[in-house]
């Protein structure tokens, strides 16, 4: 989470403050010698030259999904495991069934609830506190050493760094598990 927080203030000072820098331009002057005409029988032969400015979001997106399925997957697996465990301990001599299913709606519940406030959160998190984040550190950008400019980064990254705290806890109670990649 800081880590994340981090590139995201950190990145985005950088990306503002070094608009016109001599990396930009290398990098730019690579890009353009580095473009390949793709073309399929029957289309236009317009050059195809995705720059590293206009994919990253998409590799953010497909990032994205591979997480969201893989936490779908395996919440769906351990599901399955668990209604075999529950059923199995419903058969016990001394098992109260009644209590044993009032258990397992709370949790069911838990985990609707939390899911839905997951959801809520992402999207407060992307339409308004992310763009917010990044506006904050690119005005610290330009006043990188006065107060105004840490304040901003700081804020910032603080910002950015509690959102992505309280998704983590968040996803944790939805998918019911203390760490999200353990077994």
């Amino acid at each position: 989470m800081v880590l994340v927080a981090i590139l995201v203030t950190g990145g985005s000072m950088v990306t503002f403050g070094l608009n016109h820098s001599a990396f930009k331009q290398d990098l730019i002057g690579w890009e353009q010698s580095h473009t390949d005409s793709l073309s399929i029988t029957g289309q236009s032969t317009q050059s195809v030259n995705p720059t590293l400015e206009n994919s990253w979001p998409l590799i953010l997106v497909w990032a994205g999904v591979g997480l969201l399925t893989y936490t779908v997957a395996s919440s769906i697996v351990r599901f399955i495991l668990e209604s075999i465990e529950f059923r199995r301990e419903l058969n016990y001599v001394h098992a109260n069934r009644k209590s044993m299913v009032a258990v397992t709606l709370e949790h069911l519940f838990m985990r609707l609830v939390s899911a839905i406030l997951l959801l809520i959160l992402i999207l407060l998190f992307v339409y308004h506190v992310l763009p917010y984040a990044i506006s904050a550190a690119q005005a610290s950008a330009g006043h990188a050493l006065s107060s105004t400019g840490i304040r901003g980064a700081v804020f910032s990254f603080v910002l950015t760094m509690l959102c992505l705290y309280f998704a983590t806890i968040l996803l944790r109670l939805s998918i019911g598990k203390a760490r999200i990649f353990s077994r």
